[in-house]
């Protein structure tokens, strides 16, 4: 009957939906307890290694910020490396963002966030061939992102100046390290001359009481 086929279409929407709301609510609930990838974690994709060196949000704009370096050198111009950004509130689809490469060791990716996101994906990916290319996902929560209210989008000259300042940051800290590590070898080698010496010591004032006898 004519009421029959429109209980059963009614029924099938219902159904259609019901599906729908909670997959998407599945997929948005793994989203959000997805932890944050560390920094400066090494990740492989395909023959190149990259890591997420900075991640930064402006609360007043909504701008996202995530610098990549990419420790292999032999991504040339014509083989560089894709970036799309998801969030949990919307997981299913990519949105806007800006890619710029500021070398073939420096990507940055700016996009706007809406208020309302927990997490922010970043799926970088790599051509294979023409008709193929692999993709990985680094993931940052929003209270793992530094907050910089003063964070803008800028040209390819102040993204190089940036870069310039962060390796020199780099540098700074190795030097530290070295620095510290220089100075718990020299005081070992204080400490074992100290005992070297007391030891002579030693030997000699037994040399003495053996005489003595």
């Amino acid at each position: 009957s004519q009421s029959s086929k429109y209980y059963c279409i009614t029924f099938s929407m219902i159904f259609i939906l019901g599906f729908f709301l909670s997959s998407n609510y599945l997929f948005n609930k793994n989203f959000v307890d997805i932890k944050s990838t560390p920094l400066e974690q090494k990740i492989t994709l395909e023959n190149i290694t990259f890591n997420l060196i900075s991640r930064k949000y402006n609360e007043d704009t909504g701008l996202f910020q995530g610098i990549l370096h990419v420790s292999n050198s032999d991504l040339q111009d014509n083989n560089s490396i894709g970036v799309d950004v998801k969030i949990d509130t919307d997981p299913q689809n990519t949105i806007k963002s800006n890619l710029v490469k500021v070398s073939n060791n420096y990507y940055i990716v700016t996009t706007y966030l809406k208020e309302n996101w927990h997490t922010v994906s970043l799926v970088v990916s790599k051509s294979i061939n023409e008709e193929e290319k692999k993709s990985i996902s680094v993931y940052s929560n929003k209270d793992d992102v530094e907050k910089d209210n003063k964070l803008k989008e800028e040209n390819l000259n102040a993204y190089n100046i940036l870069i310039v300042n962060l390796e020199i940051e780099n540098i700074n800290k190795e030097i530290q390290n070295i620095t510290q590590e220089i100075g718990t070898k020299n005081r070992l080698i204080s400490n074992l001359s100290d005992d070297n010496t007391r030891q002579k010591a030693n030997e000699k004032y037994q040399t003495e009481d053996e005489i003595k006898e």
